[in-house]
Protein backbone atom coordinates (compact mmCIF):
# COMPACT_ATOMS: atom_id res chain seq x y z
CA UNK A 1 0.00 0.00 0.00
CA UNK A 2 2.69 2.49 0.62
CA UNK A 3 4.63 1.72 -2.47
CA UNK A 4 1.27 2.39 -4.11
CA UNK A 5 1.15 5.69 -2.74
CA UNK A 6 4.50 6.59 -3.60
CA UNK A 7 4.25 5.71 -7.08
CA UNK A 8 0.88 8.23 -7.23
CA UNK A 9 2.76 10.81 -5.68
CA UNK A 10 5.54 10.62 -7.99
CA UNK A 11 3.19 10.51 -11.02
CA UNK A 12 1.56 13.50 -9.36
CA UNK A 13 4.81 15.34 -9.72
CA UNK A 14 6.12 14.10 -12.80
CA UNK A 15 2.53 15.68 -14.28
CA UNK A 16 2.86 18.58 -12.31
CA UNK A 17 6.49 18.94 -13.63
CA UNK A 18 5.72 18.06 -17.27
CA UNK A 19 2.72 20.88 -17.20
CA UNK A 20 4.28 23.54 -15.66
CA UNK A 21 7.43 22.96 -18.44
CA UNK A 22 4.48 22.51 -21.65
CA UNK A 23 3.08 25.94 -20.31
CA UNK A 24 6.82 27.30 -20.32
CA UNK A 25 7.62 26.45 -23.61
CA UNK A 26 3.66 27.73 -24.96
CA UNK A 27 4.71 31.25 -23.42
CA UNK A 28 7.65 31.44 -24.87
CA UNK A 29 6.47 30.24 -28.17
CA UNK A 30 3.82 32.70 -28.02
CA UNK A 31 6.32 35.36 -27.11
CA UNK A 32 8.26 34.97 -30.21
CA UNK A 33 5.17 34.23 -32.61
CA UNK A 34 4.43 37.72 -31.08
CA UNK A 35 7.40 39.35 -32.36
CA UNK A 36 6.72 37.64 -35.57
CA UNK A 37 3.67 38.84 -36.16
CA UNK A 38 4.84 42.40 -35.09
CA UNK A 39 7.45 42.60 -37.74
CA UNK A 40 4.58 40.93 -40.11
CA UNK A 41 1.89 43.75 -39.81
CA UNK A 42 4.52 46.82 -40.01
CA UNK A 43 6.51 44.84 -43.47
CA UNK A 44 2.69 44.24 -44.71
CA UNK A 45 1.59 48.16 -43.54
CA UNK A 46 4.58 49.46 -45.29
CA UNK A 47 4.26 47.57 -48.15
CA UNK A 48 0.93 48.84 -48.92
CA UNK A 49 1.88 52.12 -48.07
CA UNK A 50 0.01 52.63 -44.86
CA UNK A 51 0.65 55.80 -43.40
CA UNK A 52 -0.47 54.81 -39.28
CA UNK A 53 2.15 52.48 -39.65
CA UNK A 54 4.45 55.61 -38.68
CA UNK A 55 3.79 55.07 -34.87
CA UNK A 56 5.16 52.09 -34.60
CA UNK A 57 8.64 53.18 -36.16
CA UNK A 58 11.24 54.78 -34.03
CA UNK A 59 12.08 57.39 -36.46
CA UNK A 60 15.17 58.82 -34.81
CA UNK A 61 16.96 55.32 -34.74
CA UNK A 62 15.84 53.88 -38.22
CA UNK A 63 18.24 52.23 -40.30
CA UNK A 64 16.47 50.61 -43.35
CA UNK A 65 18.26 48.64 -46.30
CA UNK A 66 21.99 50.10 -45.16
CA UNK A 67 20.62 53.83 -44.81
CA UNK A 68 20.69 55.87 -41.84
CA UNK A 69 17.04 56.92 -41.86
CA UNK A 70 17.16 58.58 -37.98
CA UNK A 71 20.24 60.57 -39.08
CA UNK A 72 17.67 62.20 -42.23
CA UNK A 73 15.07 62.22 -39.36
CA UNK A 74 16.65 63.97 -36.51
CA UNK A 75 18.36 66.43 -38.94
CA UNK A 76 14.63 67.86 -39.44
CA UNK A 77 13.53 70.69 -37.22
CA UNK A 78 10.12 70.54 -37.72
CA UNK A 79 7.70 68.46 -36.21
CA UNK A 80 5.60 69.13 -39.77
CA UNK A 81 8.84 68.22 -41.33
CA UNK A 82 9.15 64.69 -39.68
CA UNK A 83 5.59 64.06 -40.68
CA UNK A 84 6.04 64.66 -44.54
CA UNK A 85 9.05 62.99 -44.07
CA UNK A 86 7.66 60.10 -42.31
CA UNK A 87 4.73 60.22 -45.09
CA UNK A 88 7.37 60.49 -47.90
CA UNK A 89 9.37 57.52 -46.78
CA UNK A 90 6.53 55.11 -46.48
CA UNK A 91 5.20 56.43 -49.70
CA UNK A 92 8.02 55.41 -51.28
CA UNK A 93 8.52 51.92 -50.11
CA UNK A 94 5.45 51.04 -50.65
CA UNK A 95 6.18 52.78 -54.46
CA UNK A 96 9.34 51.18 -54.44
CA UNK A 97 8.36 48.07 -53.36
CA UNK A 98 5.39 48.16 -56.13
CA UNK A 99 7.13 49.20 -59.40
CA UNK A 100 10.13 45.86 -58.55
CA UNK A 101 7.08 43.83 -58.82
CA UNK A 102 7.48 42.26 -55.09
CA UNK A 103 4.56 41.48 -53.41
CA UNK A 104 3.98 40.16 -49.61
CA UNK A 105 3.90 36.02 -50.71
CA UNK A 106 7.42 36.30 -51.87
CA UNK A 107 8.05 36.65 -48.39
CA UNK A 108 8.10 33.02 -46.06
CA UNK A 109 9.59 31.28 -43.87
CA UNK A 110 9.03 34.48 -41.19
CA UNK A 111 10.68 33.45 -37.73
CA UNK A 112 12.72 35.07 -34.43
CA UNK A 113 16.24 35.01 -35.75
CA UNK A 114 18.14 36.24 -33.03
CA UNK A 115 17.13 38.20 -29.45
CA UNK A 116 18.82 39.66 -26.23
CA UNK A 117 17.20 41.62 -23.84
CA UNK A 118 16.78 44.88 -25.57
CA UNK A 119 16.03 44.23 -28.94
CA UNK A 120 14.65 41.17 -31.07
CA UNK A 121 15.25 40.00 -35.05
CA UNK A 122 13.33 38.99 -36.80
CA UNK A 123 13.82 36.93 -40.50
CA UNK A 124 11.82 36.60 -43.56
CA UNK A 125 13.03 34.41 -46.34
CA UNK A 126 12.54 35.98 -49.64
CA UNK A 127 11.57 32.90 -52.03
CA UNK A 128 13.48 31.84 -54.74
CA UNK A 129 15.74 35.19 -54.19
CA UNK A 130 18.27 33.43 -51.84
CA UNK A 131 17.36 36.54 -49.38
CA UNK A 132 16.66 37.00 -46.12
CA UNK A 133 14.63 40.28 -44.93
CA UNK A 134 16.05 41.01 -40.76
CA UNK A 135 14.20 43.57 -38.79
CA UNK A 136 15.10 44.86 -35.69
CA UNK A 137 12.46 45.75 -33.40
CA UNK A 138 13.60 47.47 -29.70
CA UNK A 139 11.63 45.24 -26.74
CA UNK A 140 11.05 48.86 -24.96
CA UNK A 141 7.01 49.38 -24.44
CA UNK A 142 5.74 50.22 -26.64
CA UNK A 143 7.80 48.25 -29.33
CA UNK A 144 8.88 50.12 -32.43
CA UNK A 145 10.91 48.73 -35.93
CA UNK A 146 14.52 49.83 -35.32
CA UNK A 147 15.75 48.57 -38.52
CA UNK A 148 15.06 46.32 -41.56
CA UNK A 149 18.04 45.02 -43.79
CA UNK A 150 19.03 42.71 -46.78
CA UNK A 151 21.13 39.66 -45.39
CA UNK A 152 22.33 37.13 -48.31
CA UNK A 153 21.42 33.86 -47.22
CA UNK A 154 24.16 31.53 -47.03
Amino acid sequence: MVEKKKTLVSYRYFFAASALFLASVAIVFFLQQSEVRFCRDVFTRLMKGDYSVARYIRWEEFQAMHRDVGKTYNALFSEQQKKRYQRSFIEGFSLGLKRAGVRLKLFGKWRLYSQDEEKVVVAAEVLRYNKILLFTVKRDDPRSLVGMQWQEDS
